[in-house]
């Protein structure tokens, strides 16, 4: 995407109930490091369903 000349994208992981590390390390950090390294910009991580209380 960042090749492209997109400069924000935002993600979501549907196929995960809960956030856990290996899912924050994966996608929020390690994935957002490469866009920026490729020439994008902002990679925001939408947090699953628990982020906040019922």
């Amino acid at each position: 995407l960042a090749a492209s000349g997109v400069k924000c994208v935002d993600v979501v992981c549907p196929g995960f109930a809960v956030d856990c590390l290996e899912t924050l390390e994966e996608i929020a950090i390690e994935n957002a490091e490469r866009f920026r390294e490729k020439g994008g910009g902002t990679l925001n991580y939408i947090p699953c369903l628990n982020d906040s209380p019922a």
